[in-house]
């Protein structure tokens, strides 16, 4: 079955993103031209939310915008390394010595200034923009299940009077292009591998980091006996607001502190409150605080005057940046047993990890009998407090970008020349919206016709 394009419509579905209104930038800064090129030009391409090296100053971030910002500034910091990042910013404007530029500049800017490195965020269509650069890579935080890891994009498909979105350019068009695969942990670069096939040979695990600078831990006499939770609403939230009631009437002075919200992904508030209204309602009811989301130095001057970070996880975590920074203000971590998160805490060392699910009453007993004696056995906590400090104060971005420009140097000696840039198939197969188990053939001009609507938006 062979499936022709209409003609251009603009309905191609791309990820949701929705944009924080624009604000002026003025350009103070913009990569030296060709001529002057320094010994190692690191390139990001970040086509999601909004933002660009001011934003952590100025409001709440997503765990991938703020790490980008983080490892951005202290690979610049380094000698003889240009960082450019082109993402949803409406203005070029240079932070930290990093520039930024508007996503759309990308094919033009790349004509003439070479790349040594090319990092991807999450993205796999700009490795088609005919872009050189001599180090390839493709980089996602993201869980194995997530649709960023399974497709490029999705293209609108109307049959029988129906209309479907269907899925379009698996990875496996865009490994041969790509050097490496860049993953914040263990459990996920396995997890690439067993459910999605990528080659181990291209992966690399990075890790994450903090901004210890944002941290100043108080001791525990200074410290107020208070639970903090600072991830999203839907990652086990609500298990406190059933299980809080019990812990304070076991220990009056208890608190409940949350900074949880889904403004870091500039979601309307009606849309939030239609989702987790109820819930919220919930909390104020039993006597948490609700300070929804708030930047970084905000929340890790919170999190330093407190004692639990209380975290009865329910989502896959690929890293969890979240602990990594309660473990930073010296809290002591509660958490589940899943995914990364046994890769954040070592068990009775720097935090605690409880086996299990959160639903069950098992964990429920486990969660609230440890949280209680955390409050309450001071030598415990210092214990613990005190190694979380120490495992949080190896993770810097300083460190981080280190790492990546080891790597980098080290690759881009056995590549003296970029290679040629990635082509696109004439033709490709996708699944019949009814039925999976069909093919449907998109012929070559379909391809190139999706292919110039998704390049577009890097300026292609």
């Amino acid at each position: 079955m062979c499936y022709k394009a209409p003609a251009l419509s603009g309905a191609f579905a791309f990820f949701r993103v929705v944009a924080a209104a624009p604000r002026a930038i003025m350009p103070t800064h913009v990569c030296r031209p060709a001529a002057s090129s320094p010994r190692m030009r690191i390139v990001f391409v970040h086509a999601g939310l909004e933002f660009d090296g001011d934003a952590l100053r100025g409001r709440a971030l997503g765990g991938t915008e703020t790490a980008l910002i983080g490892v951005a500034r202290e690979l610049a910091r380094l000698a003889n390394t240009e960082v450019c990042v082109f993402a949803q910013t409406p203005r070029a404007a240079s932070f930290d010595s990093v520039a930024y530029f508007p996503l759309r500049e990308l094919k033009t800017w790349a004509a003439t200034h070479p790349i040594d490195v090319l990092v991807c965020i999450r993205q796999w269509l700009p490795f088609w923009l005919g872009v050189r650069a001599r180090l390839r890579i493709y980089f996602s935080p993201d869980a194995h299940d997530q649709p960023f890891l399974h497709r490029a994009m999705e293209m609108p498909v109307t049959l029988d009077g129906q209309a479907h979105s269907v899925p379009v350019f698996p990875p496996a068009l865009f490994l041969p292009a790509i050097d490496r695969i860049f993953c914040v942990g263990r459990w996920q670069a396995d997890t690439f591998v067993d459910q999605l096939g990528f080659p181990r040979d291209k992966l690399f695990v990075t890790g994450n980091a903090i901004f210890p600078e944002n941290f100043s831990p108080l001791p525990r006499a200074q410290r107020e006996p208070g639970l903090v939770y600072s991830s999203t609403p839907f990652r086990g939230l609500s298990h406190l607001a059933d299980w809080f009631p019990e812990i304070r009437r076991r220990h009056a002075a208890a608190r409940l502190v949350v900074c949880s919200g889904l403004d870091v992904y500039r979601m309307a508030r009606a849309e939030e409150e239609k989702l987790f209204g109820d819930l919220y309602r919930r909390l104020t009811a039993v006597g948490a605080e609700l300070h929804g989301a708030i930047p970084q130095r905000d929340l890790a001057a919170l999190m330093c005057r407190h004692l639990v970070y209380a975290y009865p996880n329910t989502f896959a975590e690929t890293f969890c940046i979240s602990v990594l920074e309660a473990q930073a203000a010296g809290l002591a971590v509660v958490t589940s047993r899943r995914a990364a998160l046994a890769e954040r805490i070592t068990d009775g060392v720097d935090g605690f990890l409880l086996d299990g699910e959160p639903a069950s009453d098992v964990y429920r007993v486990a969660f609230v009998d440890t949280v209680l004696r955390l409050l309450t056995d001071v030598p415990l906590w210092e214990r613990i407090s005190a190694a979380a400090i120490q495992t949080a104060s190896r993770q810097t971005y300083e460190n981080l970008a280190r790492s990546w420009h080891d790597r980098f140097a080290a690759e881009l000696a056995e590549r003296p020349t970029p290679p040629p840039p990635a082509a696109w198939p004439d033709a490709v197969e996708i699944a019949h919206p009814k039925n999976p188990a069909k093919k449907m053939r998109l012929d070559p001009s379909t391809v190139a016709h999706l292919v110039k609507v998704g390049l577009a938006r890097y300026g292609g």
